[in-house]
């Protein structure tokens, strides 16, 4: 907590430890972990052996199962208790010596840093951005995301998140089943991606509203910016799990992946827009959180509706047996509807801004 670059390093990590505990979650919920299997269960049993709280729990059972009858508890029962007691006294001794540590640091000397001329994959952006005064703009807003080890670790647990719920919770045994999941990944990397459009701060979002069209290139330069983050993972994580149905047709491939596109573009202008609309200059203030919610929920509930609206319609009407594909198509319509008007009206909020 004494440096900006300390803290933003320490909400990383906090986000970062959450993967390993939802993978055996998911994992149960998909099947792959059956606990009533004996084999499974004692595996898992001899994993938990390795943690203090499960040290805990085999305590409370144990005094639970002899109740007022201290020497019928067994000997690995009062292990475990002083193991417990050990492990608190232990951490207490060592939290005091690294805090009194860290605490008195004081810096011996003042170096100043020298920038490095940019990369390859830093010039490859100017020039996507048409290099000029556009692409120095994209550039810096890349710059700008990638120090940040905050964003690079929402962004994995986005693509962490998927990966583990495609894994676990879906198996395609074709096209459209491998579809699925495409409409909600769109929308949970644009969250955790473009939600760094206002934290940055009021002050600089004014700052480039006082250039001349500042306001206009800065929102062209970040909507780009988040597109090249959103749409080619998400087209990257569609398309390995289009690869693995089986007897896939190349027309079913492309299908697929041009329907990803549409929906994780629309989904990332439609967040860009929520943004804007209802500022979030911290991670934890309400807007942020009501943000996310509204940016997940506003994309989930249209697509149900239009599933439950528009399915049976156009098989009435066209005989469509399989109207899946023409519904989602109905979809990204109406998704790009709501993605156009919610940035317009952000735009207008963010060149009112004082």
């Amino acid at each position: 907590m004494k440096s900006a670059r300390g803290r933003d390093i320490g909400k990383g990590l906090a986000i970062l430890i959450i993967i390993p505990v939802i993978i055996p979650i998911y994992a149960f919920m998909g099947g792959f972990l059956n606990f009533s299997d004996p084999e499974t269960a004692r595996i898992m049993h001899d994993i938990l052996q390795f943690f203090p709280s499960s040290w805990g729990s085999e305590v409370i059972v144990a005094f639970a199962q002899n109740p007022g009858d201290f020497l019928a508890i067994e000997f690995d029962a009062l292990v475990q208790l002083l193991g417990l007691i050990s492990f608190f006294v232990i951490s207490l001794l060592l939290g005091g010596v690294v805090a009194n540590r860290v605490y008195s640091l004081e810096p011996s000397s003042f170096s100043s840093s020298k920038a490095k001329s940019d990369g390859i994959f830093y010039n490859s952006i100017k020039v996507l951005g048409g290099g000029g005064s556009f692409g120095l703009i994209l550039v810096s807003s890349f710059k700008n995301y990638f120090r940040k080890v905050r964003n690079i670790t929402m962004l994995a647990y986005g693509v962490g998140l998927i990966l583990v719920m495609n894994v676990f919770m879906m198996q395609p045994d074709d096209t459209v089943s491998a579809m699925l999941g495409s409409f909600i990944m769109g929308p949970l990397l644009a969250v955790f991606t473009v939600g760094d459009v206002t934290l940055q701060g009021k002050e600089n979002l004014l700052l480039y509203k006082q250039t001349p069209s500042g306001t206009f290139r800065y929102l062209c330069a970040k909507l780009f910016h988040y597109l090249l983050i959103v749409v080619p993972l998400t087209l990257i994580i569609e398309g390995l799990i289009t690869l693995g149905v089986p007897n896939l047709t190349l027309e079913g491939l492309l299908i697929n992946l041009g329907l990803t596109f549409s929906l994780a573009a629309s989904a990332t202008v439609f967040t860009l827009g929520i943004f804007l609309l209802n500022p979030a200059y911290h991670d934890k203030s309400a807007e942020y959180m009501i943000n996310i919610q509204i940016c997940v929920f506003a994309v989930i509930i249209p697509f149900f509706v239009c599933l439950m609206t528009v399915d049976q319609p156009l098989y009435d009407i066209f005989g469509i047996i399989d109207a899946f594909y023409p519904t989602l198509i109905v979809y990204a319509f109406i998704m790009w509807i709501f993605a156009g008007v919610t940035l317009h009206l952000g735009v207008k909020k963010l060149s009112n801004l004082e």
